[in-house]
C-alpha cells in the first residue's frame, strides 16, 4: 500500500465507499459480492488505515473517504457483524501511545482521524429508523459519551495549541451528536453535568462567539457550546432547566444585548438567539421565575431594534438603487433562519408575545419620540419595521387606524423627505407598514397615504 500514491488511494477508497450500498448486502435478486471473510478483511483494513497507518496525513481527502466508508459499512453491520467498532475507534483516545515510538505528530493524527470516523459513524447510526437499531444506539451512547468526554476534558485542560483546539472542536461535534440523538436523559451519564459546567467555567473558549477578533477555531467552539445548550434544553427540558438554563440564558442575553449584526459572527448569533427564543417561549410553569421580566424584556427589544434592525450605509445604498427589490429581499430573508437579522426578528416576536402590553406601549412611545426629535431617521425606520414584524401580536392592543393617522402622517409629510435619503427610507417603510396592516385599514382611514 505504501507504494500507491495519494491519488491512487483516493480513487480506490472513493470507489469502495460508493460501492458499499450496492454490493455489501444480500438482496432478493443476488447474493452479496463479498464473502463474510472478505468483509471482515475490508473492515479490518479500513480501521487499520485510519488508526494505524503512520503515512496518512492529519486529514487528507482520502482519509476522509475512508472514514465515510467506515460509517456506511457500520450502518449495515453494526452491531451484529461489527460489535467492536466503537472500541477500536475509541482506543486511540484512551491510550497514550509512546511518543518515542510513533512521534507526537503521528499520535495526534491518529486521534484526529479516529474522531472524524466516529463523527461520521454517529451520523449514520443516528439516521437509522428501525426501533431495534435506535434502541441499540441509545444503549451504546452513554459509554461512547463517557470516553469522548474524558478525552475532551483532558484536551481542554492541556496547553491550547492550534491542533489541540481543532481536536477539541471535532470531539465537541461528536458529543453534540450523542446529546441530540443518543442519550435518553442527561442522567444516563454523570459526566453530562460536568460537560456543561466546564463550558460555563471556560468563557475564553466558549463565550467569544460574538467577538469578530477571536480566532476562527475559538468561534467554532463558542458556536458548538451554544448548540450544546440548545440541544439539552430541547431534549431534556426539565432537568436542564433545574441545573443550567438560568446561567446560559443570562450569559447569552448579555451577548445578544451587545451584539452587532454587521460585525458579530453570524453562526454564533443565530444559535444563541435560537436558544434564547426557546427559553422565552417556554410555559411559565416550565421556566424559572426571573429569567426575563418586563423591564429586561423592554431593554432587550430596544437592543434588537438599535443593534439588529437599523440599516447600515451599504444597505441604504442598495435600497436607493432598487427600493422595491430591497424590501422584497428583506421579506424573503425572514424565512432564512441562518441570518442573524432573521434570528433577531424571531426573538423579537417571541419577546413581544410574552410581554405584549408593555412592549407595545414602549415601541409606540419610542416611535413618537424619534419622529418628534427628527434626528435619527434610521431608528424610526427600525422601529416601524419592528411594529410590522409584530403585527399579529399587537393587532388587538392598538387602534390601528387612529395610530396610523397620528403617527405616519408626520413621516409621510416630512419637509426634508425628498432631500434626505434616510427620511425617504422612512416614507417607504411607512408605505410598507400600511401594506402589513391592510386588512384592518380602509381608504378613508388614511387619505394622505392612499
Amino acid at each position: 500500500v505504501g507504494e500507491v500514491d495519494d491519488v491512487g488511494r483516493w480513487l480506490a477508497v472513493v470507489y469502495l465507499k460508493n460501492a458499499v450500498s450496492r454490493v455489501w448486502r444480500k438482496t432478493t435478486r443476488r447474493e452479496p459480492w463479498l464473502s463474510s471473510e472478505e468483509k471482515e478483511a475490508v473492515r479490518r483494513g479500513l480501521l487499520g488505515g485510519i488508526l494505524v497507518d503512520s503515512q496518512m496525513g492529519p486529514a487528507p481527502q482520502w482519509a476522509t473517504q475512508v472514514a465515510l466508508a467506515i460509517a456506511r459499512i457500520a450502518r449495515m453491520d453494526f452491531p451484529a457483524e461489527w460489535p467492536d467498532l466503537f472500541n477500536a475507534m475509541l482506543a486511540p483516545l484512551q491510550v497514550q501511545e509512546e511518543v518515542a515510538v510513533h512521534g507526537q505528530q503521528s499520535d495526534d493524527q491518529r486521534k484526529w482521524r479516529a474522531l472524524q470516523a466516529i463523527k461520521f459513524t454517529l451520523k449514520e447510526l443516528a439516521s437509522r429508523r428501525l426501533v431495534s437499531d435506535r434502541r441499540f444506539f441509545e444503549d451504546t451512547a452513554p459509554e461512547v459519551f463517557f470516553t469522548l468526554f474524558t478525552f475532551w476534558e483532558t484536551t481542554l485542560q492541556s496547553q491550547k495549541s492550534p491542533d489541540q483546539l481543532m481536536t477539541l472542536v471535532q470531539t465537541h461535534k461528536c458529543l453534540n451528536l450523542l446529546l441530540r440523538y443518543g442519550l435518553r436523559s442527561l442522567q444516563d451519564v454523570d459526566q453530562t453535568f460536568d460537560f456543561f459546567e466546564q463550558i460555563l467555567a471556560n468563557p475564553d473558549l466558549f463565550r467569544r462567539g460574538r467577538d469578530p477578533a477571536a480566532h476562527e477555531t475559538i468561534q467554532k467552539l463558542s458556536v458548538l457550546a451554544a448548540k450544546s445548550a440548545r440541544i439539552a434544553h430541547e431534549n431534556f427540558t426539565e432537568l436542564f432547566n433545574r441545573r443550567f438554563t438560568a446561567q446560559f440564558f443570562a450569559l447569552y442575553m448579555d451577548d445578544l444585548s451587545h451584539a452587532n449584526v454587521a460585525q458579530s459572527p453570524e453562526k454564533y448569533i443565530v444559535v444563541v438567539a435560537s436558544f434564547a427564543q426557546a427559553v422565552i417561549q417556554m410555559r411559565q410553569s416550565e421556566s424559572e421565575n426571573g429569567l426575563l421580566n418586563e423591564a429586561s424584556a423592554i431593554k432587550l427589544v430596544e437592543s434588537i431594534v438599535t443593534q439588529a434592525l437599523v440599516w447600515n450605509q451599504e444597505e441604504l445604498q442598495g435600497w436607493l438603487q432598487d427600493p422595491e427589490e430591497s424590501f422584497k429581499d428583506e421579506d424573503e430573508a425572514d424565512y432564512d433562519k441562518t441570518r442573524p437579522r432573521s434570528a433577531f426578528e424571531s426573538l423579537l416576536t417571541a419577546v413581544v408575545s410574552r410581554y405584549r402590553v408593555a412592549i407595545c406601549h414602549s415601541l409606540l412611545q419610542a416611535i413618537q419620540n424619534a419622529v418628534q426629535s427628527g434626528s435619527h431617521p434610521l431608528i424610526v425606520d427600525a422601529l416601524l419595521r419592528a411594529i410590522g414584524r409584530c403585527r399579529y401580536e399587537i393587532n388587538d392592543l392598538v387602534d390601528i387606524p387612529a395610530w396610523f393617522s397620528g403617527q405616519l402622517t408626520p413621516i409621510l409629510c416630512h419637509s426634508h423627505s425628498n432631500a434626505n435619503v434616510e427620511w425617504r427610507l422612512c416614507r417607504a417603510r411607512s408605505a410598507w407598514l400600511i401594506g402589513q396592516f391592510a386588512d384592518v385599514l380602509d381608504r378613508t382611514t388614511h387619505p394622505h397615504t392612499v
